[in-house]
């Protein structure tokens, strides 16, 4: 037996579609007709599966997030005699953009073109946003025409943005390369600013998709752009005095991400909660504190898993990472040792880890080209780790969302 688990977030700005039975419907139709193209029988809804699927979904409206039912919930609704259960989770605005977002995703697209007979699928609408619940089982020689999943690990997840669909990337600064690693293992390349710049990513349109920022620490001007392509910056401004640092994230909650900057010289954090707009200053920060020593490097990301992004400080001499859950000065709220000296840090929810939860930290190796994600805010060894990085490098971390694959690694050494 078998049981797979799979989530994917997709906000869009078109409006949400209603939540019925004709919602539920055009899922099926969407998942069947895919089956069919790749030559696999129709599912056949399953009312106990559809009873779960509905009200699962509505407990993901109520908390306003998406994460998985448990593994007795899904086998209560499965019943007796099943050789295996998936569940396919989801948010975004139809079922049209959905079904393709799960069929660009290896591990939701593994679920629908599973060896499955059944399937029982929820939808709602009432959050603002249209989110579904598909749970899929199998059910006597249903593996005998179907392709049966070949995970035999009790859950096998990948999350999108706030449900951890979090990867890596590094950018060559010296040459304003960009190399972004997706879920499936593929580089997508392409140039994006001068040499010097300093790389980050942020979701500057929210639209759940973190593509690139570069800060020009000579002239505080920031460079932004809406999609992970060459190509000129969509929007920029000034902001900051020359030698700042950029800080990218949600720092309000509200689902958008801004620029804010720290100044080493007086370690102090510029929090700014909007974009600025035609080469313009930005003007003042909305809030601004002190926080850590003179030649700690800051990160952002959500420690607390509050939906609101904070700053944490590496210190590349020792490895000590420390961080505060709030925006006001103080002494840190938590802290701990990870990496060795000279690597690069940065956060995100990483996809692998298995389950939704705070931002982590994960460091690049530039001497190796090796780096390292830690699936807990806590001293310990990493719990993953890739090949991928340069020795000019800066690393880049987030939700990427749906990339070309097209392009080579970066070259090692």
């Amino acid at each position: 037996m078998s049981l797979v688990a799979v989530a994917l977030s997709l906000l869009a700005l078109a409006p949400a579609v209603a939540a019925d039975t004709e919602t539920e419907a055009e899922f099926l139709s969407k998942i069947n007709s895919t089956r069919e193209a790749h030559g696999l029988g129709a599912l056949q809804v399953d009312n106990a599966l559809r009873s779960h699927a509905q009200s699962h979904t509505a407990d993901m409206v109520t908390a306003g997030e998406i994460f998985h039912s448990s593994e007795a919930e899904l086998t209560t609704a499965a019943g007796t005699g099943w050789s295996g259960i998936a569940e396919n989770v989801g948010r975004g605005q139809s079922p049209t953009s959905l079904h393709d977002a799960f069929m660009a995703s290896p591990g939701h697209k593994k679920n629908i073109l599973g060896g499955y007979s059944h399937v029982g699928i929820g939808t709602d609408t009432s959050g603002g946003s249209l989110y579904v619940t598909v749970v899929f089982v199998g059910r006597g020689d249903s593996t005998a025409t179907n392709s049966p999943p070949t995970d035999s690990s009790d859950y096998n997840r990948t999350f999108a943005e706030g449900e951890g669909n979090g990867s890596v990337g590094v950018v060559d600064t010296s040459t304003g390369e960009w190399h972004l690693l997706d879920l499936a293992g593929n580089t997508t390349h392409f140039f994006y600013g001068s040499p010097g710049d300093l790389p980050f990513v942020g979701d500057w349109d929210c639209d759940g998709d973190e593509t690139p920022g570069l800060y020009r620490q000579s002239d505080g001007f920031v460079y932004l752009r809406n999609s992970n392509s060459q190509g000129p910056a969509n929007v920029s401004f000034f902001f900051g005095d020359p030698g700042d640092i950029p800080l990218a994230g949600d720092f309000d909650g509200d689902g958008c991400d801004t620029v804010s900057i720290y100044r080493p010289s007086e370690s102090r954090i510029h929090v700014v909660n909007d974009l600025g707009v035609n080469g313009e200053a930005l003007g003042p920060a909305d809030v601004s504190y002190v926080f850590g020593n003179p030649g700690d490097n800051p990160f952002v990301g959500d420690f607390d898993n509050d939906l609101i992004d904070e700053v944490g400080l590496h210190r590349e001499s020792t490895g000590l990472v420390y961080f505060r859950n709030t925006h006001t000065q103080g002494n840190a709220h938590s802290q701990f040792i990870f990496g060795d000296p000279g690597d690069k840090i940065v956060a995100a929810e990483w996809a692998r880890r298995g389950a939704p939860g705070p931002e982590t930290v994960g460091l690049l190796r530039p001497s190796t080209s090796k780096i390292f994600l830690r699936y807990t805010n806590t001293q310990g060894n990493a719990n993953e780790t890739l090949t991928y990085g340069m020795t000019t490098g800066l690393p880049v971390a987030g939700d990427f969302g749906l990339l070309t694959g097209v392009g080579t690694p970066p070259p090692p050494g």
